[in-house]
């Protein structure tokens, strides 16, 4: 074996004892002091070692500390040098920046030079507390993702399709039964749902694939300039035009000329079009002679054309002439089940090259897979190259995933309400009218999960084995904490956790007892 591949294996061995040994650097000017901040992290079970400022990092190992905590008073300028400097050692290892310095400047510097968080003194100790847990939340995140390295960003292809749900292989099959046949198709569905990427998925896959591939969108380009891209112009064919210029049928020519937005199109310019495909040949803009044409014509639109039909504003004739086959692309909310990998995919595509891929906060991706996504994967991808900067390289946790407002969602159907935005406000009231207090459920989330990890630690470096399930023995503590709190009362804590009462009854029956 390999000395890099013997240092693969051993990953996740020195990962848990990361987790196990709950160990803090905190960089001072002196190597002495720091008492306060150590009895402060005494409760989380954090030990704290302190480091002069001045002292050599070049031995410092990144799996030897859950984080860094830097108190220095240098100049800002050499602070952030050497944050980067450390960062460059230890690229996994989160920076918390206690400072004094509270301007803006001085934030955005060290954020840019890497800084995980930033805590402004004076500050009061849960706000200390809460910070190092999202700190050893991203810590034990990126530790994970070690055991499964993402793919570098240089390896992924610059645009692919991506879905493993049973809507997006039906596409994927119609693609492979299409690619090597020359009709027309027509692509159907909402606007970002990728209908671009489907026709040059065809032509790569075509017979015509060594050829040209030209995209042009019809509600672009205004209509008195429509024709001429498409069917290019004669010099003096119209004020301005000083030279003969080639159309985009005549420049894929052997290749595919992509339509998109065909819905959009005037009915003067789509009787041209029929014409094309019938006769296979164009004419340019003042110029009478007859250009014979071999393209293959594929369109798209997110309209209802049988409606456009009705209503005059589309040819049936041309209709019928593009929808040879037709391709319908679901809407992200059809297949939720595929925004993991997405998110994977976009995350590869979007880091920073030479940078670690950040790590994916479980919370996150439920946030992802729960939101409405009126714009599709056109909008999913804005989010995470949104998320990806405020993640700064490190994990991307919930609080970085910002959706658009649930409102948005009436854009995409006659619904008042759609599904998630019952769900975010159930019953047309809001948590404040029942005196929630929702600011606090990220914390308790936080506090929540470093309990879990703790209690995972523990189990990994047991000598012993874990004994029974475990997810059954933390099903049990559950069930006792609902009931310790609802002193024993089976209808509320059943209302608490989200169950009927015969469902609780059934799992206290057969419940283990409390470790």
């Amino acid at each position: 074996m390999s000395e890099d591949a013997n240092q693969i294996r051993q990953v996740p061995e020195r990962c848990l004892q990361c987790i196990a040994f709950n160990r803090v650097l905190l960089i001072r000017e002196t190597a002495d002091g720091g008492a306060d901040l150590a009895t402060a992290l005494q409760p989380l079970g954090l030990q704290v070692h302190v480091l002069a400022s001045g002292s050599s990092l070049a031995q410092l190992d990144e799996f030897d500390y859950e984080f860094v905590l830097w108190d220095t008073h240098l100049p800002a300028a050499e602070e952030t040098a050497a944050i980067r400097h450390l960062l460059r050692q230890c690229p996994r290892l989160p920076i918390i920046v206690l400072t004094n310095d509270a301007h803006a400047e001085t934030a955005i510097e060290l954020v840019k030079a890497g800084a995980h968080d930033l805590l402004a003194r004076p500050f009061q100790i849960s706000s200390l507390r809460l910070v190092v847990q999202r700190a050893l939340h991203t810590r034990r995140l990126l530790c994970a993702a070690l055991l499964i390295p993402g793919v570098p960003a240089a390896q992924v292809s610059p645009v692919k399709l991506v879905g493993r749900s049973q809507p997006m292989q039906e596409v994927f099959k119609r693609i492979g039964l299409l690619a090597l046949r020359d009709e027309s198709v027509l692509i159907l569905g909402e606007t970002g749902t990728g209908k671009e990427l489907v026709a040059r998925t065809i032509h790569r896959h075509g017979e015509r694939s060594d050829r040209p591939f030209l995209a042009i969108n019809c509600a672009a380009i205004p209509e008195n300039l429509l024709e001429s891209e498409l069917f290019g112009h004669e010099k003096g064919a119209f004020t301005g035009a000083s030279q003969r210029r080639l159309g985009a049928f005549e420049c894929a020519q052997g290749g595919t000329l992509f339509l998109d937005e065909i819905g959009d199109m005037s009915l003067p310019l789509q009787a041209k079009i029929l014409r094309v495909l019938q006769q296979r040949e164009i004419h340019r803009l003042g110029g009478n002679e007859t250009i014979a044409v071999d393209v293959r014509v594929l369109t798209a639109t997110n309209k209802t054309l049988a409606n456009a039909i009705h209503n005059g504003a589309f040819r049936e004739d041309l209709y019928y002439r593009l929808n040879v086959v037709s391709i319908r692309l679901p809407a992200l909310r059809e297949h939720r089940e595929d925004i993991p990998e997405l998110v994977e995919y976009f995350l590869d595509r979007y880091t920073l090259p030479g940078s670690p891929r950040p790590a994916v906060d479980a919370a996150a991706v439920w946030k992802l897979q729960n939101h409405h996504w009126p714009g599709n994967i056109r909008e999913l991808e804005n989010t995470i190259r949104r998320a990806l900067v405020t993640a700064n390289g490190q994990a991307m946790m919930e609080r970085d995933v910002v959706l658009g407002e649930p409102a948005s969602c009436s854009r995409i159907g006659a619904m008042a309400q759609c599904a998630h935005c019952q769900l975010a406000q159930p019953n047309n009231q809001s948590d404040a009218s029942h005196g929630v207090d929702t600011d606090r459920e990220p914390e308790l989330e936080i506090q929540l999960n470093s309990a879990l990890q703790q209690w995972f630690a523990h189990q990994a470096r047991s000598p012993s084995p874990a004994g029974p399930d475990t997810s059954a023995r933390l099903e049990a503590m559950l069930l006792d904490a609902a009931l310790k709190f609802t002193h024993g009362n089976q209808v509320k804590a059943a209302r608490l956790l989200g169950i009927s009462r015969s469902t609780l009854r059934q799992r206290l029956s057969k419940r283990l007892p409390q470790v």
